[in-house]
């Protein structure tokens, strides 16, 4: 088992070494932002398969949270911010699958490689840049890094997926997400482009 603590070991580098050609990538977590995605866009744009569960609650009014959390405020006044959610949104066109669905209390982010699984424990983390280790935590990181030799991490979430609601068929017009804007009421979906660009044009 390693421990990651996003100082002299960060979760970025450690994913980046662990997702390689071929690679299957699950994920399951209450939600991911577009700026820790973009991050890791290289490693899964060659994944044979992403797959994420997600345990948000639809009836949030929040809820911009899949653009950025409050730890990535400064992150949304940079300039490539219109081109970070663009190519986010391609990718989860092309390339990922979105189901609702936990496995309990546990956030993990699960590598499968040849049929040996790495495992991330990140609860109670979400997959954004603080977990990552790209921007500093308030409070110390620690993420449980190991061989599920039993694959029993993965099995679990199978068994979920395999029971599970799907959010994201094959267009991304079937996507889901909260909108930031209280008036809109949306159960069940991901950004749509329209949705994305409503928010990154204001």
């Amino acid at each position: 088992m390693k421990i990651i603590n996003n100082q002299d070991i960060r979760l970025i580098d450690e994913l980046k070494k662990s997702i390689q050609t071929g690679s299957k990538v699950y994920l399951c977590s209450n939600h991911f932002t577009t700026f820790a995605m973009f991050e890791l866009i290289e490693n899964l744009s060659f994944a044979k398969q992403v797959s994420i569960l997600l345990s948000y609650n639809p009836n949030d009014e929040d809820d911009f949270r899949f653009i950025q959390n409050s730890s990535e405020g400064k992150l949304n006044l940079l300039l490539d911010r219109k081109f970070k959610i663009n190519k986010v949104l391609d990718l989860l066109q092309d390339k990922i699958q979105i189901r609702n669905g936990s496995l309990g209390n546990q956030n993990v982010l699960i590598i499968e490689n040849e049929g040996i699984s790495t495992c991330y424990t990140l609860t109670p983390l979400n997959l954004d840049s603080v977990c990552l280790g790209l921007l500093n935590s308030e409070t110390p990181v620690f993420i449980n890094s190991f061989e599920d030799t039993n694959n029993q991490y993965l099995g679990l979430f199978k068994n979920v997926w395999n029971h599970s609601n799907r959010l994201m068929n094959d267009s991304i017009s079937e996507l889901a997400v909260i909108l930031e804007d209280p008036s809109t009421k949306f159960c069940n979906i991901l950004p749509t482009k329209s949705s994305y660009n409503k928010h990154i044009n204001k």
